[in-house]
């Protein structure tokens, strides 16, 4: 396996990369369209926590985590590949609601990346500490549902002659 990969790094980073690119190729094709951004986001942020929130890519974080500084590239490429596209694709579904008219955004990919700060990358980040769920289950279901909520509550248009 060295062989074709060189190191343990390489073949560490090509494993989590096609498990990443599987995955989200996978959304990439199939991005919810409801005409409502409310049960998009939600739909995609079901997929993507059922896919993180297991003990596996939970333990794969924890790795990454503990040797992003002995081989920040690696961490960077993992991250730019995950998070970056994951960050492009909800930014595809926001430019989409603002076109609508259901929410107003001023930059897109900004907001995608709190999104996914706030409803994917925050239980991930508790799962991987030890001190949340590795599945995503009812509770997990319903604090993302919450987050989605407070989400597309602070990015509604306002309305004539309301403050900001």
């Amino acid at each position: 396996m060295y062989a074709r990969y060189g190191s343990k790094k390489l073949l560490f980073e090509a494993v989590i990369l096609r498990e990443i690119e599987d995955r989200l190729s996978f959304l990439e094709q199939h991005v919810p369209e409801h005409g409502d951004v409310r049960p998009e986001l939600e739909e995609l942020s079901d997929e993507l926590l059922s896919w993180m929130l297991t003990d596996i890519h939970v333990a794969l974080e924890r790795v990454v985590m503990a040797e992003a500084a002995r081989f920040p590239a690696l961490a960077r490429n993992l991250y730019e590949f995950g998070v970056g596209r994951t960050t492009r694709l909800v930014a595809e579904v926001l430019r989409k609601a603002e076109e609508r008219g259901e929410i107003r955004v001023s930059d897109a990919n900004f907001a995608a990346e709190q999104f996914i700060s706030s409803v994917i990358l925050s239980p991930f980040r508790r799962a991987a500490l030890g001190v949340g769920v590795t599945s995503h289950n009812e509770t997990s279901s319903a604090r993302m549902r919450q987050a989605v909520d407070l989400f597309v509550y602070g990015c509604r248009p306002s309305q004539k002659g309301s403050h900001p």
